[in-house]
């Protein structure tokens, strides 16, 4: 029976390493496209390497999130889980691994662990001291890569962890998949002054046992049990209301504060514009019957479709208020962004 385990570990190991490392080269969208002020941000390993990361800017910031995302795609395909910070006064770093991105290939032994370390000393040379509170944030396998990066951690001490859908150790997971109930309870202390946990019942990639396991193993951490929370959706579903109290818990206010909501001058400059000038453009690519919407929109599809029209028909600051809407769910976005193009181009 030992050996049958062992040799099941075994075949599960073969397979972690396509797991572990989905990357893709393919930048899909810019934070510009969200109506972001962002920039490209190069952080340097050694004579050859580098890591590519975006700087997401919010306004009069004085709170850094650095953002470490899963183990598929790009920050391109990331980012917006953690973008919308920005709008409340926090500043987000969203890295990428070697590999990742246009990030430099892997070379030799490098691990994403390394690729943390590497990140979190840049932060405290070159960011650190413009802010009060530095948050780090690991998502999924980004959240394994930080607390093994923490694990020795002595140069800082940040203010907050937030650990979201992720795991201690790569044998922990393996247990967890081959049904061993056995996990490690050993103390896990990290150098932050409040740590928050966060999983979803029924989370089928990482099981939410190891989020628990995480939990009983680092004392004093708060812990969000989403009952119905599938892998990484906290913060694009369940209408939303774990942004509030994210905000809350972090000292930032409520969604109510956000910084960068048009004011009532602007959004009737803006609908007087869309009246006089994007509309007729927008009723004339209907008449030539240019303007259908796709029948089989799958997720995102429905608010860029809807965006390159308003870009195409003039207008740049609606059609970013269609690229804020992706990352909700697919029928959630063709209300919003269908009900946007109708108030504004009502007849």
């Amino acid at each position: 029976m030992f050996f049958l385990r062992l040799i099941f570990l075994s075949l599960l190991c073969v397979g972690c390493s396509s797991w572990m490392n989905n990357s893709t080269r393919k930048i899909y969208t810019t934070p510009d496209r969200f109506g972001y002020n962002w920039e490209e941000v190069t952080i340097p390993l050694n004579q050859e390497q580098f890591l590519k990361a975006w700087k997401i800017n919010a306004i009069n910031p004085d709170t850094l999130l650095v953002f470490f995302h899963g183990n598929s795609e790009n920050r391109s395909s990331h980012f917006f889980h953690v973008a919308w910070l920005a709008d409340y006064g926090i500043d987000v770093l969203s890295v990428d691994y070697r590999g990742f991105g246009d990030s430099s290939h892997v070379l030799g032994g490098a691990s994403g662990a390394d690729d943390v370390k590497h990140t979190l000393n840049f932060v405290q040379k070159n960011l650190a001291s413009r802010y009060k509170k530095v948050i780090l944030y690991g998502q999924s396998i980004g959240g394994y890569y930080l607390v093994q990066a923490l694990k020795n951690w002595t140069q800082d001490t940040y203010a907050w962890l937030i650990l979201d859908c992720t795991f201690a150790e790569i044998p922990s997971l393996l247990k967890t998949k081959a049904q061993i109930k056995s996990l490690t309870l050993s103390p896990l202390s990290l150098p932050a002054k409040n740590t928050l946990i966060i999983h979803g019942r029924e989370d089928r990639v990482i099981p939410i046992a190891l989020g628990e396991n995480l939990r009983q193993r680092m004392q004093g951490s708060l812990f969000w049990e989403i009952p119905s929370g599938k892998h990484l959706d906290v913060f694009i579903a369940h209408d939303k209301i774990y942004r509030s109290q994210l905000l809350n818990l972090l000292g930032q206010g409520s969604v109510t504060k956000k910084q960068n909501v048009l004011s009532e001058i602007e959004l009737l400059a803006l609908k007087e514009q869309f009246s006089s000038v994007v509309c007729p453009k927008l009723d004339n690519l209907v008449y030539q019957a240019s303007l259908i919407f796709p029948q089989d929109c799958s997720r995102n599809c429905s608010c860029d479709w809807l965006a390159r029209y308003f870009n195409q028909a003039g207008s740049k600051k609606l059609a970013q208020m269609m690229y804020r809407q992706m990352g909700s769910k697919a029928e959630e976005q063709k209300l919003i962004c269908l009900k946007t193009y109708q108030d504004y181009c009502a007849r």
